[in-house]
């Protein structure tokens, strides 16, 4: 069994002691989404995986209690001692409670995307109403483009 057979932040949250982390890593593309290219143009790709490789992966382990913690941050962060060291203080300030098990400010935007299912529906109305208001072509138009494959229940 090697190392490729284990979950990085789970292997690592067994290794690392508090207080310590592992990083920063390089941020690497291991595949060749050729796709994209087709969809959004060559131009998109380009500044994507630069804006990629432009970041690094930290594991760090805040308390003995918590799990580690997989970030992608900034190369101006991960490479600056300082800046480093006030992320990582910022991040052990926020998991002092043994029930939280991530930064809040993760737990806030996690708890958001939970919740995310049943706003769709009144932000896709308000984006048809904003398009129709502005469009100048037959009105059905905006309506139907805008509108959802299955009939909405509920």
């Amino acid at each position: 069994m090697g190392l490729d057979d284990f979950e990085d932040r789970g292997f690592l949250s067994f290794v690392l002691e508090e207080g310590e982390y592992v990083g920063p890593c390089n941020n690497q593309i291991t595949s060749n989404p050729g796709y994209l290219d087709k969809l959004v143009g060559p131009g998109y790709l380009k500044r994507y995986r630069s804006l990629l490789t432009a970041t690094d992966i930290i594991y760090y382990k805040p308390y003995e209690f918590t799990p580690v913690f997989r970030f992608e941050v900034s190369n101006s962060v991960s490479r600056s001692e300082e800046r480093l060291a006030m992320l990582l203080e910022a991040i052990r300030i926020q998991c002092k409670a043994p029930s939280i098990y991530e930064p809040y400010p993760l737990y806030i935007a996690n708890n958001m995307l939970k919740h995310l299912g049943s706003v769709i529906p009144a932000l896709r109305n308000t984006t048809t109403n904003y398009i129709a208001e502005r469009w100048e072509g037959p009105i059905h138009l905006p309506y139907m483009a805008m509108h959802e494959y299955r009939t909405e229940t509920g």
